[in-house]
């Protein structure tokens, strides 16, 4: 799911890139990065046994 995630996501900012409405462009490797810093991490704290 992530892996898709991060595939649509780059895709839309190459088309904003493209029809001109972003303010820079980047290569992909820039813009994968930046989209996997920006997606939610679960994290769940641990839960001991009581």
């Amino acid at each position: 799911m992530r892996d898709t995630s991060t595939a649509v996501a780059m895709a839309v900012v190459r088309a904003a890139a493209e029809d001109g409405v972003t303010r820079e462009t980047a290569d992909d490797d820039t813009i994968g990065q930046r989209v996997r810093a920006a997606m939610w991490q679960p994290g769940y704290p641990s839960v001991a046994a009581v």
